[in-house]
């Protein structure tokens, strides 16, 4: 939180514990809020599709009600994610996903909410099927909603980034999304609700999860100090992205891990010191 309140940072996402939001907005009120609860129901649309289970607005229904308790008790949060990482693999599939946000929407909207919709996984989802999530980033326009997507590369933060449009196929992805498959007129602000090292299916080299495991790679290849060359790459993303009018910012995976998270953790010395460092350097535009 002193982090967050101490840099002013642009935009925060909280997983599950929302308490500490009022002093968040007390001490940085420009703060954009994203919230994201954790739970074990994975939507099946799969299923749906199988079982002949069509009516997204009471598989909505069911699901925004289920949480309403959370979400009036904590205003403060500026939009709220739905299920975390969906990957939606064909037309049909995503063309279900696209109507369960959109019915969402209008459900958490009469109650004077906002929703980050999508809340795709890194490299993901296939380009042509946003043709299919339309009709949902149409109604995010209408009712003031974001478009959330995660966005992890490795063994570095550039890898698959081409250099001569800067568009990549994990990290910078959103750009060919948005130059190529969704016009201008159905197009949200964006907010990278995850980002950092994380393993990308291209690259077959160290141990797996966050960057943390991939500090002795960084040494033997001549990066110098693991942990500044991870800010370092951190600041190269956050310099792309302030290109680029649409984007919200980024939300590093992650501060304060939980259990079997620890390679991601971002507040361990001297890295938290560099990473304060760096955004009080170059405040919000």
């Amino acid at each position: 939180m002193n982090l967050i309140v101490n840099t002013r940072m642009r935009v925060a996402k909280i997983i599950d514990d929302f308490g500490r939001a009022p002093e968040i907005k007390a001490g940085s009120p420009h703060t954009v809020l994203i919230g994201r609860i954790t739970h074990n129901h994975d939507f099946g649309f799969e299923e749906h599709l199988r079982d002949g289970r069509m009516d997204m607005r009471a598989a909505a229904e069911w699901y925004v009600n289920r949480f309403m308790d959370i979400y009036l008790a904590n205003p403060l949060i500026d939009y709220w994610e739905g299920h975390n990482e969906p990957r939606p693999h064909n037309h049909e599939v995503m063309r279900l996903f696209a109507q369960f946000e959109i019915e969402r929407m209008k459900l958490m909207a009469q109650r004077g909410l906002r929703c980050a919709i999508g809340n795709f996984p890194n490299g993901s989802p296939d380009l042509e099927l946003w043709v299919d999530f339309l009709p949902a980033l149409r109604t995010a326009r209408q009712l003031g909603g974001i478009l959330a997507l995660h966005e992890y590369a490795s063994p570095t933060l550039d890898a698959g980034v081409d250099p001569q449009t800067g568009e990549g196929w994990f990290t910078l992805r959103y750009r060919k999304v948005y130059r190529y498959m969704v016009p201008r007129e159905y197009q949200v602000p964006i907010a990278i609700t995850e980002t950092g090292i994380d393993d990308v299916h291209t690259f077959q080299g160290p141990p797996s999860q966050g960057w943390h495991n991939y500090m002795s790679y960084w040494a033997q290849q001549g990066f110098g100090d693991p942990h500044y060359f991870y800010l370092r790459q951190l600041w190269w993303y956050d310099e792309e992205l302030q290109k680029d009018d649409y984007v919200l910012g980024a939300t590093v995976y992650i501060a304060g891990a939980f259990e079997g998270w620890d390679s991601y953790e971002i507040m361990v010395e001297p890295f938290r010191e560099m990473f304060e460092d760096y955004l009080r350097a170059h405040p919000n535009p």
